[in-house]
């Protein structure tokens, strides 16, 4: 049974940084991060790895403070945390601490709350997930959250919001926190084993066959987009570097050079390969509603060729039944001249 002393990994970081597929790899390594899960959405089809306790107490607090219990926030921590929400918190510290081995959780909304978690659990240990700002925000553009539709802006200002969060939190407590690029454990596993065992002196036996790399998309990186936030975004750009230059597991030199050729082809270019997929998306809208509508007025003529139709028909029959009494009519008149005649 592990004690008061016993590390338990918080894992956290800014939507679509990469905590789902790191919280895997820790539970592959035999690190109970929950009982209970977030299942599978469409946004995370492999899981979201997400104690339900840890995320419900998160999404409950936002929403006693007023705010959307996504986390979609531009403040840098939540600090009130009304009953009965601190016994919830406390529910879950005894939890962990009470479980045998390795134990964590992983919600990107914990980064709001490292404050709150720090001053009531000394012994955890922090692993922070970062991600380039073009990647987030792309990512976040595809799985289509309804609330970055009226505000594209917000996508980006709470990339900002996170990560300064994250860094004001390891820039006060080094020795308690672990700063990883998602992309160094995308391209090798290990790293994030190595990184553990090196500053926090856990050892952990990584899975290295369970990610889909096929789930990560990476493209938007050698697009032009990371060069339109360098121009219209700049502050962007320059925490990313501060980002960088803090990793614990290669202290990076920021390469700028990704943005050297900044010039308006690259603009019109982006504009034809948007352009191109809509205008095709267009014409096939277009010959769709014209076949639509020849569809109706193919209906329309047979419902008004079904109605002559039938209306022929009822002329027919009337002009039978009186053809059939003229001649009934003759018939009689006959059989009575014959009678006459005999």
């Amino acid at each position: 049974m592990a004690d008061s002393t016993s590390p338990i990994l918080i894992l956290t970081g800014m939507h679509r940084s990469g905590t789902s597929l790191t919280a895997s790899l820790l539970q592959s390594a035999g690190v109970d991060i929950g009982k209970n899960l977030n299942p599978p959405t469409k946004g995370n089809i492999k899981g979201h790895f997400e104690d339900l306790a840890v995320v419900r107490f998160h999404e409950n607090v936002l929403e006693a403070n007023g705010l959307p219990s996504a986390g979609w926030v531009k403040l840098q921590k939540v600090s009130n945390v009304p009953e009965p929400w601190l016994t919830k918190a406390e529910e879950i510290i005894s939890a962990k601490r009470e479980a045998t081995g390795i134990t964590g959780w992983k919600d990107p909304r914990g980064t709001l709350f490292l404050d709150f978690w720090e001053s009531r659990l000394p012994e955890a240990k922090y692993i922070f997930l970062y991600r380039a700002p073009w990647e987030v925000v792309d990512s976040l553009y595809r799985r289509g959250d309804a609330i970055f539709q009226g505000s594209p802006h917000l996508a980006l200002e709470i990339w900002l919001n996170y990560n300064r969060a994250i860094m004001a939190f390891y820039d006060r407590c080094p020795e308690k926190s672990l700063l990883l690029n998602i992309e160094d454990i995308r391209l090798n596993r290990e790293v994030l084993s190595s990184a553990i065992a090196q500053k926090f002196g856990i050892i952990l036996s990584i899975q290295s066959d369970i990610y889909d790399s096929s789930l990560f998309h990476t493209q938007v990186s050698q697009s032009s987009y990371a060069r339109l936030l360098q121009q219209f975004f700049p502050e962007s750009v320059t925490l990313y570097e501060q980002l960088e230059a803090r990793c614990d597991f290669q202290k990076r030199v920021f390469n700028r050079e990704m943005f050297s050729d900044f010039d308006r082809d690259w603009l019109l270019q982006d504009w034809l390969q948007f352009r191109s997929p809509q205008e095709k998306q267009f014409q096939l809208q277009s010959k769709l509603e014209v076949l639509q509508q020849a569809e109706r007025d193919l209906t329309q003529q047979l419902v008004q060729t079904k109605e002559a139709l039938d209306e022929a028909k009822t002329q027919f029959a009337e002009a039978e039944r009186d053809l059939t009494q003229q001649l009934a009519q003759t018939k009689e008149a006959l059989d009575e001249a014959k009678t006459q005649l005999a």
